[in-house]
């Protein structure tokens, strides 16, 4: 592709239909052909809003919210759905609305114009439901609130995720989450401390020994690090899938890490592989330790305990 771009000369206007099944290369090499002394080159870039893991969302969309990028210079992201077009058949337009019913994911793409994986998503037994966590504590005997947290610095997030579990009926709620980049031991620190969990038993990224250890010494006793070895990954993600998971509106983020964390697809054969991508999981990951930390599961013959550090 790439290659036959190149063969190209002496054009000032470009239009890139599905932009999102090529890559980035191929499109900066596109924008190379824009030679004319034509003074209003363009390049019109049209596509549906698939997975935020594709190259036009980091080109084009805020990583956060997915709003249109601001910071661009020369460049317009217009964004318009089915509503825009009086010219649609009334039957086109029902059979899109039908998929809120049928297909909520391809509804959020094609009708809402918002950004949803179209690949095979890790996790689909979750929902958005309001809640109070307080009340969910007390309705039943044996329930307990658990934390997590994946580091993270310059260009991933550190992440709490606090959820509610009971492993009687196989239920979890996620009542609150925290997203933040370029965060110190003493941030994290404060972080708890706002959050209201210093005190508690907080999961973390075993990777990271020190940090778990300037934490217990700012004064967060309890944080301990997660067991991990080989199959840990999968073993906590099989354990979370055998649960209902209520997430609260107000927790956005894992919202997002949600629709977009998938499977591995083999490019070379098209079908999915037991492994997840690692993207859209510092949240999800920091669930995970928490989750496998709550239930006690086995990873390389050692059980979670109440203990200082496990490497």
């Amino acid at each position: 592709m790439p290659e036959r771009i190149k063969s190209i000369a002496n054009i000032d206007d470009i239009w890139v239909e599905e932009a999102t099944e090529i890559d980035n290369f191929s499109f900066s090499q596109l924008c190379l052909r824009l030679r004319s002394k034509n003074p209003y080159n363009q390049v019109f870039v049209s596509f549906n809003p698939v997975s935020k893991q594709n190259w036009v969302y980091r080109m084009w969309f805020n990583e956060v919210d997915g709003t249109p990028r601001t910071d661009l210079n020369d460049t317009m992201v217009l964004k318009t759905t089915y509503k825009d077009n009086k010219f649609l058949p009334q039957d086109y337009i029902n059979n899109l609305l039908d998929m809120k019913r049928t297909n909520p994911v391809y509804f959020e793409i094609y009708a809402n114009g918002m950004f949803a994986t179209l690949d095979k998503l890790v996790y689909t037994n979750w929902k958005v439901e309001d809640f109070d966590y307080r009340q969910v504590l007390k309705e039943k005997p044996g329930r307990r609130a658990i934390f997590g947290t994946d580091f993270g610095y310059t260009n991933d997030f550190t992440t709490l995720i606090c959820s509610v579990i009971d492993e009687a009926d196989k239920k979890i709620w996620i009542y609150d989450e925290h997203f933040e980049k370029h965060m110190t031991n003493e941030d994290i620190y404060n972080m708890y401390v706002e959050h209201r969990v210093a005190g508690e038993r907080i999961v973390c990224d075993s990777s990271e020994p020190k940090s778990i250890e300037e934490l217990r010494r700012l004064g967060c006793k309890r944080v301990v690090g997660a067991v991990k070895g080989k199959d840990s990954i999968m073993n906590g993600i099989q354990l979370i899938q055998q649960y209902e998971i209520i997430v609260n509106p107000i927790c956005t983020m894992i919202q997002e890490e949600f629709k977009n964390y998938t499977f591995i697809k083999d490019k070379t054969t098209g079908e999915y592989i037991n492994k997840p991508i690692d993207k859209f999981n510092h949240g999800l990951d920091g669930f995970r330790y928490s989750c496998m930390d709550a239930v006690g599961v086995k990873t390389n013959k050692l059980k979670l305990l109440d203990r200082n550090l496990l490497f």
